[in-house]
């Protein structure tokens, strides 16, 4: 028998021992049939989830898909919220139990960032904002970086390396394009939270807890000067979340500055990036607000 057949035989064999044991995998968690969140799954979720919606997830699938913490930020501050609308705490959880196969408290779970030595005046004001807001690059939308800007040419990107890396609790999507100003990198993220990140090591310098999830890119308020100045004339973060809420934060302390409910339907959310306008007259910032009436009405079986 050639090494070419031998190989071909070995793989057919490990792809078959491989699915037998995923099946005895699911038929060891699967749970009972008709408990409490298979009945409430199948009355809310199943039309789209196990019907004609080629867009969303099989129920089967979702347990592998996400962790506990993501199911149920998705039912109660996600895009799943309309179709949850109604529904107790406990009878999200239980949904979460029966996708996940898994006991469930209804807290997400949290993870310790590596923080930075706690530094007054980390904040560099020789480093005004280089990627900024709305497609990275303002009102232009470009989503371009020049060469000067980046530090970065074509014969570099072979030679580029892993610097640092860091995971966000509670997600499975980063939709939210960062900032870049003053030595840091702002991002906001779908576990509800704006972080803070060294530019060079990645270590967290400060992060705001909003509770919603924020997907916008952060736009940073530019600034004359290098010197230092006190922490309440520090430039300002503006983005927004997806329950229609515009926030200003101050950039060196992550101190909420203001926070604006822009529109009071209920299915209304901020996806599109805040665009910031510098005018001598004083500066005017646009937030664009979506909603969610496509999915308003809950989905029955």
């Amino acid at each position: 028998m050639s090494l070419r057949l031998q190989t071909r035989l070995l793989l057919i064999l490990t792809g078959l021992g491989l699915l037998e044991a995923s099946s005895a995998m699911s038929e060891g968690m699967s749970q009972p049939a008709g408990s409490a969140g298979e009945v409430i799954f199948k009355n809310h979720c199943a039309t789209c989830h196990d019907g004609g919606d080629p867009h969303a997830p099989r129920s089967g699938a979702l347990g592998f898909m996400f962790s506990p913490g993501v199911i149920y930020r998705a039912l109660t501050d996600g895009p799943m919220r309309p179709m949850a609308q109604g529904l107790s705490s406990t009878e999200k959880r239980q949904i979460v139990e029966y996708l996940t196969h898994a006991p469930f408290t209804g807290e997400v779970e949290s993870q310790a960032q590596l923080r930075c030595e706690p530094v007054s005046n980390w904040f560099d004001y020789g480093k005004p904002p280089s990627i900024s807001g709305w497609g990275m690059t303002g009102s232009r939308n470009t989503r371009f970086i020049p060469e000067k800007i980046a530090e970065l040419d074509a014969e570099s990107v072979k030679r580029l390396k892993l610097k640092w890396v860091i995971k966000f609790p509670n997600t499975t999507s980063a939709r939210s394009q960062p900032a870049v100003a003053g030595g840091a990198v702002f991002v906001g993220n779908q576990n509800g939270e704006i972080y803070a990140l060294d530019a060079k090591r990645g270590c967290l310098r400060w992060s705001t807890a909003l509770g919603r999830e924020v997907r916008t890119a952060i736009t940073i308020d530019p600034w004359k000067g290098s010197g230092p100045r006190p922490v309440t004339d520090a430039p300002s973060v503006y983005f927004g979340d997806l329950a229609a809420n515009a926030y200003a934060l101050n950039a060196v302390t992550g101190e909420i500055r203001w926070k604006i409910k822009l529109d009071d339907h209920p299915q209304a959310r901020i996806t599109g990036s805040p665009t910031l306008q510098v005018r001598p007259e004083g500066d005017r910032l646009y937030v664009p607000v979506s909603s969610l009436d496509g999915t308003a009405t809950p989905a029955t079986s």
